[in-house]
């Protein structure tokens, strides 16, 4: 590979994801990248490289300002190996926009010092540090990069271990203070009703927020928590997608959100899956639905509704999506 990336000189993407390499193996790669100057995309996932694989990376990206999308997940690179990206994102060139880190044992430290890093980054756009054993007690680095960052976009925080305390330290300190975040995820993390409440008055009192799609699938907010997101839906004025999925969410959740819904002025994609909906909820949800011509997506699978009231809802918003479609298409006449 090393070879080819030296002899082609129209390569855009290296990717050898998945081949159970280490450090070693990947060290001649790691040299041809270093002075590519077409490749822009470089994919080292579910791989073996450990931080010893990181320190590598840092040291092939210090000299190359054409890697724009770097993923790095699933490649056990511990707090040592956040410790040799930190420096990476610290240098001025570093070209790096994607940055994806899923499933590699940072902890708290490791997401400290990346944190850090990019708060006077000018670059990531989107970061992904999912599941990566984060807890509360790195809010208030992840709510400092926040307040200081404004290039990112994305930030992907699934499947770590943030409680209400991490979310109110998340909302107040960093998100209140953040115009530019356009899409958050929190999927997976035991925010509980409160969380969930912590959330929405934060999002919904923030007036300048950019947060346009926000997914807490299953954050074991409950029907107390799903009522308290139905307020946001409707007090927002920028929040257009939202994943509520595996939460819960029983009939007096789904009648709350419907009736926010109704009235909503951004809102047009909103996944229910895999809750406790039945009819009745549904039934104030197609109503709803029917009423703000602005939603195009309710997603209902996995719950208790018949399926005759589902595919009123398919057809309804299929229709829909349809009729969009054909009125976005040119006019040539």
């Amino acid at each position: 590979m090393a070879n080819v990336i030296n002899m082609n000189s129209k390569l855009l993407c290296v990717d050898v994801q998945g081949n159970k390499l280490s450090a070693p193996d990947v060290r001649k790669l790691l040299k041809s990248i270093a002075t590519s100057t077409t490749v822009t995309r470089l994919n080292i996932s579910s791989n073996e490289i450990g931080p010893d694989g990181a320190a590598l990376v840092q040291k092939a990206l210090a000299r190359n300002t054409y890697i724009t999308h770097l993923n790095l997940s699933m490649n056990e690179l511990g707090p040592s190996g956040a410790a040799s990206l930190a420096e990476l994102l610290a240098v001025p060139t570093c070209a790096v926009q994607t940055l994806l880190l899923y499933g590699n044992y940072l902890g708290d430290d490791g997401v400290r010092m990346l944190c850090e890093a990019i708060q006077g980054n000018k670059e990531v756009k989107r970061f992904t540090l999912g599941n990566n054993n984060v807890t509360d007690n790195c809010a208030a680095a992840i709510a400092a990069m926040l307040e200081a960052n404004r290039t990112l976009e994305e930030l992907d925080l699934r499947l770590n271990a943030f409680t209400v305390g991490g979310m109110k330290r998340l909302c107040k300190n960093g998100l209140e203070q953040n115009s530019t975040l356009s899409y958050l995820s929190l999927s997976g993390n035991p925010l509980g009703p409160v969380g969930a409440d912590e959330l929405a008055k934060s999002l919904a009192a923030h007036r300048t927020s950019g947060v346009t799609r926000l997914d807490i699938s299953s954050c074991s907010i409950g029907p107390t928590g799903g009522m308290r997101i139905a307020l946001l839906l409707k007090t927002s004025n920028v929040l257009q997608e939202i994943n509520l999925a595996d939460n819960l969410l029983d009939d007096e959740a789904a009648v709350a959100i419907a009736n926010n819904i109704t009235v909503a002025e951004s809102i047009t994609d909103i996944d229910l899956s895999s809750n406790a909906i039945n009819d009745e909820g549904a039934t104030f949800l197609l109503d709803a639905a029917n009423e703000n011509t602005r939603i195009t997506a309710v997603t209902l699978q996995g719950n208790r509704l018949n399926r005759v009231l589902q595919k009123k809802i398919d057809t309804l918003l299929e229709e829909r999506m349809v009729l969009m479609r054909f009125q976005k298409r040119p006019n040539f006449v």
